[in-house]
């Protein structure tokens, strides 16, 4: 327990000095250097608490000595911390995420994440919040890494697909294994498509290529989230724009599917942004509130470093994951909330308000009527 206090404290440290770089860099290799014991020595029971260390280290900047933490995390997964993959998703995220060149320095990067992801999907008894971590991290490596992750494509969609053609009684988790499809369909339409053409599914051999778009399809209106609907507009959108002449075969079938599709997305999306504005209003009376809660915590811990409270220390370990998950603010994972999942907060490029999908949309249908006429008219027949 006074392992657990002293870190929950640190992490209350950290929280407070955060975005004051010259601190950050003063006690950066100490926090780091204690992670990497704890790691090295396999001390499970302030697990936990490490990786929040480690994502507050990596939250607004990566310096090279905490690069050198990224295959001791691998390390310790592959050792004995495959259970907390789920607590190392936040600092993995921050990796891919905050400093990309760096990231993409060492192709070993790539891979390291990709083995992480496999390992958890392909073991049938991690359960659905696992796995679907597993989906939404090789999702932001696609959307971050775009033409660089080419040539791991084929085999991270080959790896979400078979996740899906087995028995997936979890809804999350089929849902983020077709997401990380829709993402490479953003980034690289005509190299997926043509690895989704080469693929079948077992047992009957049937392509899996028409039988992903129709499932992508009627689940349009099953969407959550302003991210999800967002890429899959995106997705859909950067399909239909390569298209040269009449519909491919693979989309024939569910044309009629497809204007319907984009009706449930926007009209989803629509929803999503209303109630994160509203949630983002409220949201910042409730960061007005802990940041006088965090002061007054401060003062009672510069009075009494010594005095060690089982309340207060769950107080601040809980607020220093959320301040140390990189996530955003709204921490809301109540499954019945149609607008609100946990997995939405992990950011990517595509979660930028510089990538407008209405605007995207509408520059692929005058594309359209411009140069394929004919496609044009069947995906704006339905509306006539």
């Amino acid at each position: 327990m006074t392992a657990i206090g002293l870190l929950s404290s640190l992490q209350t440290l950290l929280v407070a000095v955060q975005n004051n770089p010259h601190i950050m860099e003063i006690i950066e290799q100490d926090c780091g250097n204690l992670c990497a014991v704890i790691l090295q020595h396999g001390v499970l029971d302030v697990y936990e608490e490490a990786f929040v260390i480690l994502s507050q280290l990596t939250l607004n900047s990566i310096s090279p000595f905490m690069w050198q933490l990224f295959p001791l995390l691998y390390q310790c997964f592959c050792d004995d911390g495959f259970d907390y993959f789920v607590d190392m998703v936040p600092a993995v995220h921050n990796f891919i995420t905050i400093d990309p060149p760096a990231f993409l320095s060492n192709p070993a990067n790539m891979q390291t994440v990709y083995d992480m992801c496999t390992k958890i999907l392909e073991n049938e008894n991690c359960g659905e919040d696992a796995q679907s971590h597993a989906c939404k991290v090789l999702e932001v490596m696609v959307l971050q890494c775009k033409d660089t992750v080419s040539q791991l494509l084929p085999r991270i969609i080959k790896t979400v697909l078979e996740r899906v053609t087995k028995t997936v009684k979890m809804k999350l988790c089929r849902s983020m294994c077709l997401q990380v499809v829709i993402a490479a369909l953003y980034v690289n339409p005509i190299g997926v498509i043509e690895v989704l053409e080469k693929l079948t599914m077992p047992p009957t051999g049937e392509p899996v290529c028409s039988q992903f778009f129709s499932q992508w399809f009627k689940q349009a209106d099953c969407v959550r989230g302003v991210h999800n609907r967002k890429i899959g507009i995106l997705g859909l959108v950067s399909v239909l724009g390569r298209c040269a002449g009449p519909l491919p075969a693979y989309l024939a079938a569910c044309a009629h599917e497809i204007v319907p599709a984009f009706l449930a997305l926007f009209s989803g999306l629509e929803k999503a942004y209303q109630t994160k504005a509203s949630v983002d209003s409220e949201d910042d009376a409730v960061e007005e509130a802990e940041e006088e809660d965090l002061e007054i915590e401060e003062d009672e811990l510069e009075s009494d470093e010594d005095d060690y409270d089982e309340d207060d220390a769950a107080y601040v370990e809980n607020l220093a994951k959320m301040a140390g998950s990189h996530l955003g603010d709204d921490d809301s994972d109540d499954e019945d909330d149609d607008e609100d999942i946990e997995l939405d907060l992990y950011d990517t490029p595509v979660d930028s308000d510089d990538i407008d999908e209405y605007a995207e949309f509408k520059s692929m249908l005058l594309g359209l009527q411009a140069n394929n006429g004919e496609l044009y008219a069947v995906l704006t027949s339905s509306l006539a």
